[in-house]
């Protein structure tokens, strides 16, 4: 799977979030086309066991106010 990310912004947690969700639903569905209703059923699927995991596991989740800040050495280590 190629993503263009000339575009991407990847401090910004809230669109890496989408960006995955987005292009993980085209990789499991083997489908470039965005208005097939598994498409969408795919998203939605995705975004519900996503948000399970944050809540069972939000360790996994690291906040983007204090993980890219200068205080936290090592998120901001992993980002770069």
């Amino acid at each position: 799977m190629e993503v263009n990310l000339a575009l991407h912004d990847p401090n910004d947690w809230h669109q890496n979030y989408e960006l995955l969700l987005h292009e993980f639903a085209h990789h499991a569905v083997q489908s470039n086309d965005h208005l097939v209703n598994v498409f969408y059923d795919t998203v939605t699927e995705m975004g519900a066991k996503l948000t399970r995991l944050a809540l069972q596991r939000p360790e996994l989740f690291p906040d983007p106010q204090e993980c890219f800040s200068p205080e936290c050495n090592e998120c901001v280590a992993d980002a770069r």
